[in-house]
């Protein structure tokens, strides 16, 4: 099932951040978002994924009142930023012990599941907007980190990496004093204010879940197993012949096969490949139930159906839409994919299915569409 961020609403934004014995990375980047980003980025709360030595040292510098999250938010007016014990994640080996360290390949298999499993459960929330730092912790970290995001995320979500002066790369600087203040270390030596550099790099993600929607079944898997199950996916995603909408002949194409639809079964078929060829980049343009009820759908059945050219009362056909269009729906979307399926072996039918996914779990937020790359959908119109 596809995760789908509402964004009609507004989300909540979420840091993620693999942390080593670097806990300034997290402040670091709060800066960053809050006071350098244009717009800001309201980051209400925050996660951290670590060791044992890493929850010390987040623990000695970060918590409290006397913390350094704390005083950023004062020194620059921010809004509570939610992190407390409960919000760090303690990382544990193969044997479930929590990790000093990651020293060895057996550990960095549990790592990875681990971080898997973590951004997976956050990325169902489709009322959260995830931003992932991989700027703490062993290389591996932040590398599963992002493989996770790349899985899981959804459109909006970020993978970032800040940058700061290598002079500034220290357990004593955790974000540039208020009021242009300068930087002074404790070995006498002083950072002038307007030779601070602090950035953040963004690193574009290619999201597989957009793709892969069937990676979102498996919520169990580890990471091994998840690399199979998306190269078997992608294996036969490439396999998967191109289609053709024909009003001419009212039938719909896939390779060598040829189903013959109604010209109301076409209709919506039509509608669904039209609506997925006008979403922008690679996103699912759907309808979702609620639309459905409200006569969006018989609406763009009345404009689409005349364009089909067959002998009967196309139209007249629509009124029980009127009264029950969801029954109406239902019924016509079960008949176009029982076509399919009785005309093609059932591992090729559900790509070509009206398939239907439920971002928010509620049911009239259920969506509907088609999960086909654009590239293999053609048109050939009357």
């Amino acid at each position: 099932m596809d995760t789908i961020p509402n964004r009609q609403t507004t989300p909540k934004h979420v840091l993620i951040s693999v942390v080593g014995l670097s806990p300034q990375v997290i402040t670091e980047t709060l800066y960053y978002y809050w006071h350098l980003a244009s717009p800001p980025v309201p980051i209400t709360e925050v996660f951290a994924l670590t060791t044992l030595h890493g929850k010390q040292a987040l623990e000695d510098t970060l918590l409290g009142d006397d913390g350094k999250l704390k005083s950023l938010c004062s020194d620059y007016n921010l809004p509570p930023i939610h992190f407390d014990l409960a919000n760090i994640q303690l990382l544990t080996g193969a044997d479930g012990q929590p990790l000093d360290d990651i020293s060895s390949v057996i550990d960095n298999e549990a790592l990875a599941d681990q971080l898997f499993a973590f951004v997976r459960r956050l990325a169902t929330s489709a009322d959260i907007c995830l931003h992932a730092s991989i700027a703490g912790g062993r290389k591996t970290m932040g590398l599963y980190i992002g493989l996770a995001l790349q899985f899981y995320g959804r459109p909006g979500d970020t993978l970032s990496h800040v940058l700061v002066n290598p002079e500034l790369e220290n357990r004593e600087f955790f974000y540039p004093p208020p009021n242009g203040a300068d930087v002074v270390l404790s070995d006498g030596r002083t950072i002038p204010a307007d030779e601070i550099r602090l950035e953040l790099a963004e690193i574009p993600l290619l999201l597989l879940g957009e793709q892969i929607p069937f990676l979102k079944d498996h919520t169990d898997a580890g990471y091994t197993e998840l690399i199979e199950i998306a190269q078997r996916e992608y294996n036969a995603l490439q396999a998967i012949s191109p289609i053709v909408v024909n009003t001419f002949s009212r039938c719909l194409e896939i390779g060598e096969v040829t189903i013959t639809f109604t010209p109301l079964e076409l209709g919506l078929y039509l509608f669904f490949a039209q609506r997925h060829l006008e979403g922008e980049g690679n996103e699912r343009y759907s309808i979702s139930r609620s639309e459905i009820q409200a006569r969006l759908l018989t609406d763009a059945l009345r404009d689409i159906i005349p364009q089909i050219p067959a002998r009967d009362f196309r139209l007249e056909g629509l009124k029980g839409w009127e009264s029950d269009p969801i029954a109406r729906f239902s019924q016509t979307r079960s008949n176009i994919n029982r076509k399919i399926k009785d005309a093609l072996d059932e591992s090729q039918a559900t790509h070509y299915q009206i398939q239907s996914w439920d971002p928010l779990s509620n049911q009239n937020d259920i969506h509907y569409g088609l999960a086909l790359s654009k590239n293999r959908i053609h048109l050939r119109l009357h």
